[in-house]
């Protein structure tokens, strides 16, 4: 994404509320919401399509099982993660700041998803996991991922 659209989509906004952006309504303005889609081909972990948030966001793979976010350059970022493999296969995603710092930094623009599955095998009658070493890695095509964005450009921090 060019920063001529980030700046397009935060700073060019139509007064009256429209969806994804301003989808919060008058408690937070210029903010957006919404879902982004991506699903996911092939052994090497490659996404097939991407849909949702057009324009806003985009992803794409850096290493096995690791993949850049990109977003509009915001404050304050919430980006919540549900993976959806066909096999049934443990997955497990994660969303944070780039190079794996815990925190997602909203004002960089950028955020890394992390896909682990499990190495060893999960035992058949607990469905506990024989083993805690997780390790990224490409999950099987007709896997996708839905993404949930919300972002604020002023975060507003309220005391109780």
């Amino acid at each position: 994404m060019t920063q001529a659209i980030r700046e397009k989509a935060l700073g060019q906004l139509p007064d009256k509320e429209q969806f994804p952006l301003k989808g919060l309504g008058p408690d937070a303005p210029n903010s957006f919401r919404g879902r982004h889609q991506a699903f996911f081909s092939g052994t090497t972990g490659l996404i097939a399509t991407q849909f949702g948030l057009d324009g806003m966001v985009t992803i794409g793979r850096l290493s096995t099982g690791i993949y850049a976010i990109s977003f509009p350059k915001v404050k304050d970022i919430d980006i919540i993660p549900n993976l959806h493999c066909p096999t049934g296969f443990g997955y497990s995603a994660q969303v944070t700041g780039i190079s794996g710092v815990p925190q997602i930094v909203g004002i960089s623009g950028v955020a890394e998803l992390r896909i682990f599955a499990d190495k060893t095998a999960q035992t058949s009658q607990t469905g506990l996991l024989a083993s805690g070493s997780y390790q990224p890695m490409n999950p099987v095509t007709g896997t996708y991922i839905s993404l949930w964005f919300e972002g604020m450009p002023n975060s507003h921090l309220v005391p109780y």
